[in-house]
């Protein structure tokens, strides 16, 4: 099976449910699609405490009012935001492969210029998953990731896919975070440093590519 086909097969299995829902906001209007990535340009630039209807219509040039009729408080529109994003992250991590060079390629993806708003913003909403117990959206798309990369483990032939995939999934993150506040790594180093650190859980070392599996 490829892996866009396993990720996709694991995502049925974990959260049908909230996959149906998430595609159904795909098919959203446009204008709909406009106000929740205008919502995560807001979250990563003002965080949660600067995010409104009113800021989106300012952001966007609407008359006021106009967001509100999509999404009338500030949690609708960051529950809009979240799904935007996460719909966009799935689409793009379908193509993961388990090699150094399959998560360089991720690390270096998320730091273009076209990514890395949606980067800091995802971050701000793991902070507010962390204090509001109630909003949940963070914590089963987590859930949800992590299905999608031990699924991608298991293909690879990983020892203990589940924990390596937990390993995966923190030294990536960590990683981005580095790479946000000081510096992103060489390519060379930053797949020597990938080997280096899963070589525990592979049966041989961490290939370079997804071909030499």
């Amino acid at each position: 099976m490829c892996g866009c086909n396993a990720y996709l097969a694991t995502l049925r299995c974990t959260s049908a449910g909230q996959l149906a829902f998430l595609m159904t906001k795909k098919s959203s209007p446009d204008h709909r699609e406009a106000v929740c990535d205008a919502a995560i340009s807001i979250l990563a630039a003002k965080g949660v405490a600067g995010l409104s209807p009113r800021a989106v219509d300012r952001h966007l040039g609407l008359a006021t009012g106009t967001t509100a009729s999509y999404f009338r408080t500030r949690m609708d529109l960051v529950q809009g935001a979240a799904e935007r994003m996460l719909l966009l992250d799935g689409i793009e991590a379908s193509s993961f492969r388990a090699s150094a060079v399959g998560i360089a390629a991720v690390l270096e993806r998320s730091l273009d210029d076209t990514r890395r708003e949606r980067l800091i913003a995802r971050f701000e909403l793991f902070l507010l998953a962390a204090r509001s117990p109630q909003f949940a959206t963070m914590r089963w798309a987590r859930e949800l990731f992590l299905a999608g990369t031990e699924a991608q483990l298991r293909i690879a032939n990983v020892r203990a896919p589940k924990l390596a995939a937990i390993g995966v999934v923190a030294l990536v993150e960590g990683l981005l975070v580095h790479s946000m506040l000081v510096s992103g790594l060489r390519r060379r180093d930053l797949i020597a440093l990938l080997r280096s650190m899963f070589s525990g859980f592979f049966d041989r070392p961490l290939p370079d590519s997804p071909e030499r599996l």
